[in-house]
């Protein structure tokens, strides 16, 4: 068996009759929500932190075509009331554009591993993940990746809802890196204005994720709208 590894705000579609790919794998979901969407031929996951655009998450769903089925699974442990809300909201706005034929299924997801399968299961325990015994196939560029989506989210305004979903695997393939929001210098310069005020946690998560990038010699922080 094989699972694709989808990253925090990323997506992933892929063919129901696929037989390299069984299914989707996303872990660390703390306040974050995961979606999963079924049609004929093809099913999709989304890892939203809340600040994904709705539209752009429905441009992921149709591309599985007329939704049969379609799941939210949230961790509860670690949910506060406050992103509870915001989630349920964003949930409702979504049932109402995309129309799915029996709703939007709600899951909790105990450990923060999800897995969705071509057959439609979805699993939500570790152990249940783990019997599975399934390959783990990994963006090459996934540190990059992870590192970019990151700061696209740290320096977005808080609750904007104005990120682009990182569409990282397209039915057969893994897509290019995701661009910045930001340029180097912006970031920095609201990193510096916030250590400035007593957080030092923008600077150092700018910092570190430069290290990753630069590590990997797989992305670049220059590539910025």
């Amino acid at each position: 068996m094989n699972l694709v590894d989808i990253t925090q705000d990323g997506a992933g579609v892929a063919s129901k009759h696929d037989s390299s790919v069984d299914g989707f794998l996303t872990g660390l979901v703390e306040t974050c929500s995961v979606y999963v969407f079924y049609g004929a031929k093809r099913y999709a996951i989304v890892h939203d932190t809340g600040q994904l655009t709705i539209a752009g998450i429905c441009e992921v769903a149709r591309k599985c075509g007329p939704i049969l089925d379609a799941f939210y699974a949230v961790n509860p442990l670690r949910l506060s009331n406050e992103a509870s809300e915001s989630h349920q909201d964003r949930r409702i706005r979504l049932k109402n554009l995309l129309k799915p034929k029996r709703g939007i299924k709600k899951l909790e997801i105990p450990d923060g591993t999800f897995v969705c399968l071509k057959d439609g299961n979805v699993l939500l325990a570790d152990d249940e993940i783990l019997a599975l015994d399934a390959a783990m196939a990994q963006s090459p560029k996934r540190e990059a990746r992870k590192a970019i989506n990151i700061l696209n989210n740290l320096f977005s305004s808080k609750n904007s809802q104005s990120l682009p979903v990182d569409f990282q695997f397209n039915v057969d393939h893994y897509t290019s890196l995701p661009k910045f929001q930001k340029t180097d210098a912006q970031m920095q310069a609201i990193a510096v204005a916030k250590l400035q005020q007593g957080d030092a946690d923008y600077l150092s998560i700018l910092e570190t994720a430069r290290s990753r990038i630069r590590n990997g010699a797989d992305g670049t922080l220059e590539n910025a709208d």
